[in-house]
């Protein structure tokens, strides 16, 4: 029963993963570079794929910090996912707070995230609690 209701919970994080991180700043949309003529590769474009490799690596660094805040929060981050999930739950929290959007918008975004946290944490946390601690954790550690 237990696995049960943990599979479900965990299915529900990868939907809500995907409209976190993909709920950035409206900004985004119209910022996409205008279509060019296509090159082949050569040794002017190894730079960029180093560049695009450091920004993926600068990207995955949220997790450890966001797991630990969230840990010493009473959250055990060990069970939300790895440091990969983490942090783009992280970067999806960042992304929807630089846009603007209310915690209480951001909190319905997180919403089957908090149930599987509830489910780890029991009655030592409430939702609001969780909330809260899933923002200012993503907010004081990877925004």
């Amino acid at each position: 029963m237990i696995r049960r209701r943990t599979r479900a919970a965990l299915a529900g994080l990868i939907p809500v993963l995907a409209i976190v991180t993909a709920c950035g700043s409206g900004a985004d949309a119209g910022s996409a570079p205008a279509p060019s003529a296509v090159t082949p590769p050569s040794a002017a474009t190894a730079p960029e794929r180093s560049q695009a490799q450091e920004a993926g690596r600068t990207m995955a660094e949220p997790g450890p910090g966001f797991a630990r805040a969230l840990t010493d929060r009473g959250i055990p981050a060990e069970k939300l996912g790895d440091a990969a999930t983490l942090a783009q739950l992280a970067r999806g929290i960042c992304s929807q707070d630089a846009a603007g959007m209310p915690a209480a918008e951001i909190r319905e975004h997180l919403a089957p995230v908090l149930r599987y946290a509830q489910s780890l944490v029991g009655d030592a946390m409430n939702v609001d609690q969780l909330s809260a601690s899933f923002i200012d954790s993503a907010r004081q550690t990877s925004c």
